[in-house]
This record gives structure tokens, C-alpha cells and sequence, in this order.
């Protein structure tokens, strides 16, 4: 039947609303009408996660998360030294240094070759890691590039001990006085009066075309192989380090009118001896002297 003035206008404003509706929902595919098969499943997007047994906890092991921030964040396990920053400790990035600037006290683990067994940790800030600088001895801190000396820096440092354990018996024997004696109770040559058998001595160090008279307790001097030598100091006899610093002034005059002045500084060592003369400051020197009395 023809329909025609307002029920024709009725009719295909009703089928104009049909058909949109229609557009607005999901089509589902007709299948094979002439198999008579239905409509074919469609695939998804990506595979779904397998069904999580009824007896599983539903809070992931251990092992496949990562907790950070007091446990307060929980990444993926492979997202832990991606180079990038995930948690506000920082603590996801132990072996970059993609954290450095989020968490400033990250701290990046390194062997520590100055102790006996190899279980021992050195940290260093996480911003030196991957700088190109080898801060670790075994170079774990950098890509490439640097070599393993943790085997020869633990064997330096096992000497090092050996050698500071018979300085310090020898201390005790040789260098350490009487409890009342003058020595001791002065405190001029030590809290236990230890450098008081250097008093009197001077030992002679040459270094280039110089060469340093170094009296402990008394004066410093510098000679050259040739012509007249200077006063660096009239008398070391002032500690500005307990049992480790001796300073000395009242050296002769630099060119610029400044006095010179010494520093000797005791270090351990099996014997008593001067091993170097440095210059850290325009007229100021610094002494380094080895003896058993610095071994504490």
C-alpha cells in the first residue's frame, strides 16, 4: 500500500531512525548462509592471560615482581635496571644511573678490595655509574672498558694490613715509653711519647735538584746540588694533628716576602724514613715520613 501526506512522512522518518540506530551498533559477521554454519567467533586483538587456578594467590609471587618504595610500588621484574627510573628510592636502578637525579642517595654496589674476603660491598654514588670513569675494580659500573683489578687491589691491601701489624708490634717494643717517663707526660712526642726516639734524627731526601734535610723536632732545609740552600723551617715542634701532624715555621723568606713552612706527616712504615717532599702551596711544604711509631 502507498502511503501518502503524513503518514508517508511518518513512514520514512521512522525508517531514517532505524537505520541509524542501526549504524550505531557492533555488526556481528552473517557467517556462511549457504552452509548454514553461524557467525564466525571473532579473533582478539591480543591473547588473553591464562585462567589463574582457583587454589593461586592472587597476588603474584615473589619472583615475578619487584617492590620498591617501602613496598609501597610493585614493578616487573624487567623493568629493574632498564634505565629508566621507575620507583621514587630509586631502588629499581641499582646498576644504571637513571635514578641519580630522582633519588640523590642512590648508591650503586661495587666489590670492596681494601677487605680480606670478596663478599664485601663498596658503594659509590649511582651517578658515577656509566660515566666512563672505572670506579669499581671490577668494572662492574661502566659497559666496557675496564679491566679487573679487584684480584691485585686485594692482595695490595692484605699486604698493606700484614705490613701495619708488624709497625704496630714494633711500635710497642721499640718506640713506646714508660708511662711516667718525661716523654709521656710532656706530650711532645706523642700521647704515649711513641715519636720521642726521632728526636735528634734527621733524614736526608733528594728529589730533583734538591736536596731536604728533615729533622723531626728540629729544623727542615733545603739544599740544592749546587749553591746555597734555604731554611723551610727553624723548628717542627707544634702537632696539628694528634700523633700525626708535626708543623714547623719561620723559614726563611719566599721571593714574594712569605716565610716558608713544613709540614711533616707520619705514616706507617717499617722503618723511619722520608719518602717524599711536596710543595701544595706556594712555600708551604708537606713531609710525608714512614715510621713504625704511626702504626695505631
Amino acid at each position: 500500500r502507498i502511503e501518502s501526506g503524513p503518514n508517508l512522512r511518518a513512514a520514512v522518518l521512522e525508517r531514517q531512525r532505524q537505520r541509524l540506530a542501526w549504524g550505531r551498533q557492533p555488526r556481528e559477521p552473517r557467517g556462511d548462509l549457504r552452509s548454514g554454519r553461524g557467525p564466525a567467533p571473532r579473533e582478539p586483538s591480543r591473547p588473553a592471560p591464562p585462567a589463574r587456578p582457583s587454589s593461586a594467590s592472587a597476588t603474584p609471587p615473589p619472583d615475578e615482581r619487584f617492590l620498591c618504595d617501602g613496598g609501597a610500588t610493585s614493578i616487573a621484574l624487567a623493568y629493574v635496571d632498564d634505565d629508566y627510573c621507575d620507583c621514587a628510592d630509586g631502588a629499581d636502578e641499582p646498576a644504571t644511573a637513571a635514578c641519580s637525579g630522582v633519588a640523590p642517595g642512590a648508591t650503586f654496589a661495587c666489590p670492596d678490595p681494601a677487605q680480606p674476603h670478596e663478599g664485601a660491598v663498596l658503594y659509590i654514588p649511582a651517578s658515577r655509574v656509566r660515566d666512563g670513569v672505572c670506579d669499581c675494580c671490577n668494572g662492574r659500573d661502566e659497559a666496557s672498558g675496564c679491566e679487573d683489578t679487584c684480584w691485585a687491589q686485594r692482595a695490595a691491601a692484605q699486604a698493606a694490613a700484614a705490613g701495619r701489624a708488624q709497625g704496630a708490634r714494633l711500635r710497642q717494643e721499640k718506640y713506646v715509653q714508660p708511662p711516667r717517663s718525661e716523654a709521656v707526660t710532656s706530650r711532645r712526642f706523642g700521647s704515649d711519647g711513641a715519636f720521642f726516639s726521632l728526636q735528634g734524627r734527621c733524614f736526608d731526601h733528594e728529589s730533583g735538584e734538591y736536596v731536604y734535610h728533615v729533622c723531626p723536632f728540629g729544623e727542615v732545609t733545603q739544599r740544592p746540588r749546587h749553591g746555597r740552600g734555604v731554611k723551610l723551617a727553624k723548628k717542627t715542634d707544634r702537632w696539628t694533628a694528634k700523633d700525626r701532624v708535626l708543623h714547623g715555621g719561620e723559614g726563611d723568606r719566599c721571593p714574594g716576602g712569605q716565610l716558608r713552612s713544613v709540614d711533616i706527616q707520619f705514616e706507617c712504615g717499617l722503618e723511619d724514613r722520608v719518602i717524599d717532599v711536596r710543595e701544595p702551596e706556594t712555600c708551604h711544604y708537606l713531609v710525608p715520613l714512614e715510621t713504625p711509631a704511626a702504626c695505631v
